[in-house]
């Protein structure tokens, strides 16, 4: 499909725009107003969907593409408001899609990747789930995540989520977790995650094991764990969280059940200091206890902690290990104990220039 208008069609079951059973190839296309009234993609459905890449010993993205593919006011009952498949695409504008029933309004696949470069997701929204797009795999690359909603995932889900000079912003959980990011596995290098919304926990980024370099994650909102919620290990170099708020419980900038390395790097099967990092400034966050940094075992290096305020205890960091090597303190605050720091327990607490 070169130059074309899909517009305003209307099916029974599945693809209420296009229905294929292989691959979909377009390019400068609109997928407007389609509706699939039981099933599933509401724009397309099909194994695969390709717009502005070319295969080169793979499917790498055509820098020639210079006009936009848009996929928008799309519906379906079911998963995939806009595109039910596993997608390539360069210069796609997929936005205002909605799943009436299902997940995933924006782009939904359950097998394979979704690999989008200089795209906007913006918009979508999912009576169940995932508001934006959900993929096993999702690669993004100058692209914006705007203003997606839907009960548990606002934004992007996958099990593994790399992000590259992309914005995640505005997305909210509506009646749960992870507002911006949901992952097992995040790799977020020169990006921002801001203004995301969980009505519980996790407002910007919600991942068992990240890692975030030169990135900026701020202004999110939710019940605890406003910034950042790691379950594994937690690797942040080079970048600033800020003005995140957790409203009524732990962890306003992050919180952490696993390790938390700041301005560290993985070498052979160990974490060491990376003194190439630039420097990370986590301030003016809040929460009821670790307004900063909420953990078990927190490792940071040439990093300043500012100006973050507790209700409770450890308006700086709240934790039971701490190591803390080249870095600034400042200028927290906590209603009760530990403005700086707070350890609980029997707590080990190790602080060296």
């Amino acid at each position: 499909m070169q130059t074309c208008t899909v517009l305003s069609n209307k099916a029974y079951l599945d693809g209420g725009g296009l229905y294929a059973t292989g691959s979909v190839t377009m390019k400068e296309a609109t997928v407007a107003s389609n509706t699939a009234t039981t099933g599933a993609g509401g724009g397309i459905y099909a194994q695969t969907v390709i717009s502005g890449y070319k295969y080169s010993s793979g499917w790498v993205p055509d820098d020639s593409v210079t006009t936009s593919t848009v996929i928008m006011n799309n519906s379906a009952y079911g998963n995939g408001g806009g595109v039910y498949a596993s997608v390539y695409f360069k210069n796609v504008i997929v936005t205002r899609n909605t799943s009436t029933e299902g997940s995933g309004g924006g782009v939904y696949n359950v097998g394979s990747y979704v690999n989008l470069t200089d795209c906007t997701i913006s918009y979508n929204t999912a009576a169940t789930s995932i508001g934006a797009l959900t993929a096993p795999r999702v690669n993004l690359t100058n692209c914006n995540i705007l203003y997606n909603s839907a009960p548990t995932v606002g934004g992007a889900n996958a099990n593994t989520l790399n992000a590259t000079n992309s914005v995640i912003l505005g997305n909210k959980a509506t009646n749960g977790t992870r507002g911006g990011i949901n992952a097992t596995t995040l790799n977020l290098t020169n990006s921002t995650v801001s203004k995301n919304t969980a009505t519980s926990s996790a407002g910007g980024v919600n991942a068992k094991n990240i890692t975030i370099v030169n990135s900026t994650i701020s202004n999110n909102e939710a019940i605890g764990g406003a910034g950042i919620m790691s379950s594994g290990v937690l690797l942040v170099s080079g970048s600033r969280i800020y003005g995140n708020k957790a409203s009524a419980n732990t962890g306003g900038g992050i919180s952490a059940t696993g390790l938390v390395y700041i301005n560290y790097k993985l070498e052979g099967e160990n974490y060491v200091i990376d003194a190439d990092a630039g420097k990370t400034y986590i301030y003016e966050n809040s929460a009821t206890s670790g307004a900063g940094i909420k953990g078990v075992d927190i490792y940071v290096y040439n990093s300043e902690i500012l100006r973050n305020v507790s209700s409770l205890n450890g308006g700086g960091i709240s934790s039971t290990d701490v190591n803390i090597s080249k870095s600034t303190i400042s200028n927290n605050t906590a209603t009760n104990n530990g403005g700086g720091l707070y350890a609980s327990n029997s707590a080990t607490i190790t602080a060296t220039n």
